[in-house]
């Protein structure tokens, strides 16, 4: 398997020199950027990774996916700070498009993240949520209005939170 993950990391690599630097390219250059630094997180070169979705990062911060790779890799790195800002910024974003799945892996994420901290509160805050999330949604891929407004509600509390 970590051959396969290299050799695409080669092609991405390859793609990027490829593809010119202007505007009319730049959503091929950004995605590729993610490809290469989601093959170095799925190799476990965080720093790496960190580098080319920075990279993304600059090009569309608002992009959920980028937000929470980015995210990971920086909680793999010890950048506690920068990873609960870029998890906390696609909590929001998946409670607010209802994306069930995408908001228990964030809250996993941030109960580790709080646990490392020794902020436990917190980390039970996101480990309640996450099990309110698998109560109330057991047949549902969507989030109700009902928990969708609990988890904005502790988001904002998480979110004014210091680590």
């Amino acid at each position: 398997e970590v051959g396969m993950y290299q050799e695409a990391l080669s092609c991405f690599k390859h793609a990027l020199e490829k593809t010119p630097e202007t505007y009319d390219y730049e959503d091929e250059r950004v995605w590729i950027l993610v490809a290469i630094g989601d093959t170095l997180f799925q190799l476990q070169q965080y720093s790496n990774a960190m580098e080319y979705l920075r990279r993304a990062y600059f090009y569309d911060p608002g992009n959920p996916f980028i937000n929470l790779r980015l995210g990971q890799c920086e909680l793999e790195s010890d950048c506690i700070l920068d990873a609960k800002e870029h998890l906390l910024f696609t909590l929001k974003i998946s409670v607010q498009a209802g994306e069930l799945e995408w908001c228990k892996k964030i809250l996993e994420h941030l109960m580790h993240l709080y646990a490392l901290w020794g902020e436990y509160n917190e980390s039970l805050k996101c480990q309640t949520l996450y099990q309110r999330l698998f109560s109330f949604n057991i047949y549902h891929d969507k989030i109700s209005e009902t928990i969708r407004d609990f988890i904005l509600d502790t988001y904002r509390n998480l979110n004014n939170l210091t680590v």
